[in-house]
């Protein structure tokens, strides 16, 4: 069975897996050298964040970490400052709105999102200051998608299971669908991942990762 979807990259009957010395050696000289090499990108999109909207210039979100505690997942800001207002009073007046919500728990159009956060999201360089977080040993450059603490019951039994490696900034359902996926797919997508995952598998994520930014078809789901 394929395990990326449309390709015949890796398959899950022979997965040749990682030592988890030889992944986490990987991480962070691979995160570490992004960050070095793109300081001053990331300092022009903290002063673009700053200037075209009212706010903090990092958002730190809560996620599960690898085996079951929490960590705070940094990205770039991508919403406004009243973004919860803004939903809830979308999704009380819009009831196709609030469908959509229900089962894809995000929005195709957002009106927390800011337009530069537009941008941002469409081509992941939101997700940049996450590279941060891999140093530390928080996630992995490939890995299940973080979850929200709010996520424990969608995964059920499930969870212990997908949190037996690191989230990473990238994954099997990013390079599936994105947007187009429904929760139950991306818990069955996080599942193939640690269920198959090795070197070759990380490549083809990667690969069509690096794709996917250069030509995105989807915004960022988390």
């Amino acid at each position: 069975m394929s395990i990326l979807r449309g390709e015949n990259v890796v398959t899950s009957e022979t997965p040749l897996t990682w030592p988890s010395p030889a992944k986490r050696f990987v991480d962070v000289a691979v995160a570490g050298g992004l960050l070095l090499i793109s300081a001053p990108f990331l300092a022009g999109i903290a002063v673009a964040v700053g200037v075209m909207s009212r706010g903090p210039i990092l958002y730190g979100s809560r996620r599960l970490a690898h085996g079951n505690g929490e960590f705070v997942a940094w990205k770039f800001r991508t919403m406004h400052r009243d973004a919860e207002r803004r939903l809830d009073e979308l999704l009380a007046s819009d009831a196709v709105a609030a469908a959509e919500y229900r089962r894809y728990g995000k929005l195709r159009i957002d009106p927390r999102v800011t337009p530069l956060g537009k941008f941002l999201r469409r081509s992941s360089l939101d997700e940049l200051p996450q590279l941060w977080n891999i140093v530390r040993g928080e996630m992995s450059l490939v890995g299940p998608r973080p979850k929200l603490p709010s996520e424990r019951e969608v995964y059920g039994s499930h969870l212990s299971e997908v949190l037996s490696v690191r989230p990473g900034l990238t994954g099997l359902w990013q390079v599936s669908g994105r947007s187009s996926l429904t929760m139950a797919e991306r818990v069955e997508l996080d599942l193939e991942y640690v269920r198959a995952a090795g070197p070759r598998m990380d490549l083809a994520i990667l690969i069509r990762t690096a794709r996917q930014v250069l030509a995105p078809t989807g915004s960022a789901a988390w």
